[in-house]
């Protein structure tokens, strides 16, 4: 089986393409790796190894094939800080803010095209902030959920795409968020979706994980720590899910692996799982931490072809590399 994924090597980030003989580095992707506590700019890969990532509001196609050069699709005008990406086949969603319209924010490229056009999804009734960017983008199957900083609560926006080309606007739905919440990451599994965010208030500092059903987006468990100013807190860097396991890039700490889903049966017999329909905190003491081989900051997580291994970005030294843990 033949797996596209996106790998750091020597602090530069490699396209790669794992199968039965193991990893094989392809082609370098000209983007800068994250320093610590740092995000990268926003990055997605589709299973034919086309890349996408964005700077600012400057948006970078790569092809899997070695000799095609980089392109640039070109954004309308009034677009501004590109915030999300995200592949479903060879469609790519963009998440933007705006200096002006709402049909700017959100749309979409057909990137095996000689020359991407973009293609404006349907604008949702709710008018807030334009500047403020589509921070995620969640794709699985039919259905696609953008994740919109313009408000206050957050607002997660619903479109059917059973014709990805064709999106349709469906319904908003509010994301309980306080007003000094930050985003940092999203992502969505086999039925919940999953989304990072931290604050400074004046009582302190504090990380969240929200887990929401996806098809209803309601807020059905949260993961939760806070501390004081002159107290040390761990911040979560970035997270995934994969199937019914959230798995949490928390630097120092390691990797981060929850179950969340024990009304079925699962292949990860050894992580305890909660039961996220109960709507409750959860305290962090329930996360089982795995530790990459040598001390090193974990930036990132992401599946391979194995259901079991992932990859993990570990910076140490220095240098930015990546290792594989085997999560049973």
């Amino acid at each position: 089986m033949e797996y596209w994924t996106a790998l750091p090597i020597r602090n530069e980030l490699w396209l790669c393409r794992r199968s039965d003989v193991g990893m094989q580095p392809v082609r370098p992707i000209p983007r800068e790796l994250p320093a610590v506590e740092q995000r990268p700019g926003p990055f997605a890969m589709n299973e034919a190894g086309w890349s996408a990532f964005a700077s600012g509001k400057v948006l970078s196609l790569l092809s899997p094939y070695p000799d095609a050069p980089l392109r640039n699709p070109r954004l309308p005008d009034d677009s501004e800080q590109i915030g999300a990406l995200a592949f479903r086949g060879e469609i790519l969603y963009v998440g933007c803010g705006s200096s002006w319209q709402e049909t700017s924010r959100l749309g979409w490229f057909d990137v095996t095209e000689p020359d991407p056009t973009w293609h404006p999804l349907p604008a949702s009734p709710q008018v807030g902030d334009p500047h403020r960017p589509v921070y995620a983008i969640l794709v699985d199957y039919d259905r696609l959920i953008a994740l919109d900083g313009a408000f206050t609560p957050k607002l997660a926006l619903i479109y059917d795409i059973v014709d990805p080309r064709k999106p349709r606007y469906l319904d908003h739905v509010g994301i309980p968020s306080g007003i000094d919440d930050i985003p940092i990451d999203a992502d969505v599994g086999r039925s919940y979706v999953a989304i990072l965010s931290r604050s400074a208030q004046d009582t302190g500092k504090a990380w969240k994980i929200g887990i929401f059903d996806f098809d209803t987006m309601d807020e059905i468990a949260t993961f939760y720590e806070h501390a004081d100013w002159n107290q040390a807190i761990e911040m979560p860097l970035a997270i995934t899910m994969y199937e019914d396991l959230l798995l949490i890039a928390q630097d120092m700490k390691g990797l981060g692996v929850v179950r969340l889903d024990d009304r079925r049966p699962s292949r990860y017999e050894s992580v305890v799982p909660i039961s996220p329909w109960a709507q409750s905190y959860v305290p962090v003491e329930r996360i089982q931490y795995h530790q990459p081989l040598g001390q090193g900051h974990v930036l990132d997580v992401q599946p391979t072809s194995d259901p079991h291994t992932f990859a993990i970005t570990v910076k140490r030294g220095g240098r930015s590399w990546w290792e594989e843990i085997v999560v049973a």
